[in-house]
């Protein structure tokens, strides 16, 4: 099976964050003027909406950046966008790095990256294992196709 390299999924993942992210920044900036505008409790509407915009919004996000990266290929050639991937890989990577280690000093910012690495940590380990078992179990899994629209909720 053909597969793609570690560097392309970081950049179909980084690109599709930032397309998802500029579509779901002007959701939220809507929803907060138009609860402000009509005095609502922001806290009580926007969470399920931005929650099920991102749902819908992430999707075809990553569609965008798959495509993105076959046309890179098409372009450049298989090789070649191997390496730009990993070049802006790396540049994607050393900025969230840099970030990280400028907004760690301040108190309030490290006392919520140290509150949320175990648990992000946790999540991404589980979400490795679940997909290792998935893989495992796949021929059974395209047997009932109607599983799959179960998959995506857990």
């Amino acid at each position: 099976m053909h597969t793609i390299s570690l560097w392309e999924l970081i950049l179909i993942s980084v690109l599709s964050g930032l397309i998802s992210a500029s579509f779901l920044l002007w959701i939220a900036v809507a929803i907060s003027v138009a609860g402000y505008r009509r005095n609502w409790n922001i806290d009580n509407f926007s969470s399920p909406i931005i929650t099920a915009a991102g749902d819908l919004v992430t999707i075809p996000s990553l569609y965008l950046g798959g495509i993105f990266l076959l046309e890179l290929r098409e372009i450049v050639g298989v090789e070649s966008s191997m390496k730009i991937a990993c070049l802006f890989s790396l540049i994607f990577l050393a900025f969230s790095l840099l970030l990280t280690l400028k907004n760690i000093r301040e108190h309030g910012r490290r006392r919520i990256l140290i509150e949320s690495f175990p648990v992000l940590l946790l999540c991404g380990i589980l979400g490795i294992i679940t997909g290792s078992l998935l893989e495992a179990r796949l021929e059974r899994l395209i047997a009932i196709p109607a599983i799959f629209v179960l998959l995506p909720p857990f």
